[in-house]
């Protein structure tokens, strides 16, 4: 073991880290957040936020797709086709319902606060049974139909997460 440690590390010795990116994970998220004790709920059954689009559940491989009614599908193709490249990303894998949906709300408001336009979120397909329902999938999917600066999302292309990710479509924001 202590040979193949040597060769990896004489391997590795000239590589240099690549530069950080605009991805955002909620693990090394430190930012405080005051939440909104009015839409705040103590249970933590993302099927059971009132406030929260009632939206179908979705399971580990459904591919999700959304557009605000007064949106021109145009745009809705062009996101699916990924001709409209995300700018920075935010990874939700191991986070709680609660962590998660307190990170979108940070991470929406970071968006429109910097005039972000097309984001990519990663929430993963699940580790549950096949026949039960992702829950960070199905918060996700809910969650950004109740946001009035959502106007698009759909399932990324494969090379960005395929089924466990969405592309979102935001508004123009003040900048």
């Amino acid at each position: 073991m202590a040979e193949e440690d040597d060769i990896f590390k004489s391997l590795i010795k000239d590589v240099t880290p690549l530069k950080s990116s605009n991805r955002i994970t909620t693990a090394k998220s430190k930012v405080k957040f005051k939440k909104n004790t009015s839409s705040a709920v103590e249970n933590n059954d993302v099927f059971s936020k009132p406030y929260i689009y009632n939206a179908e559940v979705v399971l580990a491989e459904s591919e999700l797709f959304y557009l605000k009614p007064s949106i021109d599908q145009k745009l809705l193709r062009q996101l699916k086709q990924g001709k409209l490249k995300p700018t920075h990303t935010l990874d939700l894998h191991g986070a709680t319902l609660e962590k998660a949906e307190e990170t979108l709300i940070q991470f929406l408001h970071y968006a429109k606060d910097n005039a972000l336009r097309t984001v990519l979120i990663i929430h993963g397909k699940g580790k549950q049974a096949y026949d039960e329902p992702p829950k960070l999938k199905n918060l996700v999917n809910r969650f950004l139909r109740s946001m009035p600066e959502v106007l698009a999302f759909c399932s990324a292309k494969p090379y960005d997460g395929g089924k466990g990710a969405v592309y979102v479509l935001l508004q123009k924001g003040k900048q």
